[in-house]
């Protein structure tokens, strides 16, 4: 659940699609503000939308992992060495297809329910047509590593979430996926 008032959070993605946000000047802030006017113009997610992401069925989620097997099989290690690396600050640590579908993730036992909660985990949908503006949506369109931090997500849903995402290529210089970790930010944080 979102900890930002869901009016002040709409005027937020107003401004930065307006250009009346201030801009850090890097390619960040303008891949964020195109990403914001698709969101909005050509998918209209709606900013103030407070439910998680869309979570396939256990047969969708099935098919879609088979498909993708060589990717996983390739990226098992990888993911849980990542997660070994980032486990300490709290951060889970997923693998999507090209769609944005998460087909893996690795997280603490103990931290699992929380992520679950915030839409973190096998079968979660993140491609910008359906959740707006994220890490994972962003990379999959730019193919360029991005972080989003809390108030940069496009919905009120996930304002309480860090992402910083990375595209994942094939041999043939294909997207196949991304790698991110993400954190859920308690509110006294910025």
């Amino acid at each position: 659940m979102p900890y930002v008032p869901q009016t002040q959070h709409i005027e937020r993605v107003r401004n930065v699609i307006d250009a009346r946000a201030p801009r850090s000047g890097d390619g960040a802030s303008l891949r964020l503000a195109s990403s914001y006017r698709r969101s909005l113009d050509q998918y209209h997610v709606d900013p103030a939308a407070t439910v998680g992401p869309r979570i396939l069925t256990a047969p969708e989620l099935r098919d879609i992992r088979q498909r993708e097997e060589p990717v996983l099989r390739a990226s098992g290690q990888c993911l849980s060495q990542l997660h070994e690396m980032v486990r300490e600050a709290d951060y889970c640590v997923m693998l999507t297809d090209a769609a944005g579908v998460t087909i893996d993730y690795r997280v603490d036992a103990d931290r699992r329910t929380a992520f679950k909660r915030a839409g973190l985990y096998p079968g979660s949908c993140w491609s910008e047509r359906e959740e707006g503006t994220c890490g994972i949506a962003t990379v999959l369109l730019d193919r360029e590593p991005i972080t989003v931090h809390k108030f940069d997500h496009f919905r009120a849903a996930f304002t309480t979430l860090t992402c910083s995402a990375a595209p994942l290529f094939g041999v043939c210089g294909e997207l196949i996926g991304r790698i991110a970790r993400h954190k859920i930010v308690p509110p006294h944080r910025r």
